[in-house]
């Protein structure tokens, strides 16, 4: 199955799944203001590719840009956060 492309009969390739990550990417950086974020706890493969899978991370918009940063606090997934 073809995550990327679902319309696709091939299997995933490393290159479909960058490109859809900075799609999604872009698309944060339209949804989400400068300073506000969303809190993440780790699911599934990704708990075993950050260093802290017990942690709540903040997925946020700094000067047009998507940040990723761990908090020191744990919160509810996809609640609201304002980085100052």
């Amino acid at each position: 199955m073809n995550f990327a492309h679902p319309k696709s009969n091939e299997d995933d390739k490393p290159e479909d799944w960058l490109a859809s990550a900075l799609f999604f990417v872009g698309a944060l950086g339209y949804l989400l203001k400068d300073g506000e974020g969303v809190a993440v706890n780790p699911m599934g493969e990704l708990r075993n590719m950050v260093p802290e899978p017990d942690s709540t991370y903040i997925v946020y918009n700094a000067d047009n840009q998507i940040c990723i940063e761990k908090s020191d606090d744990w919160m509810e997934d996809g609640q609201m956060v304002w980085m100052h």
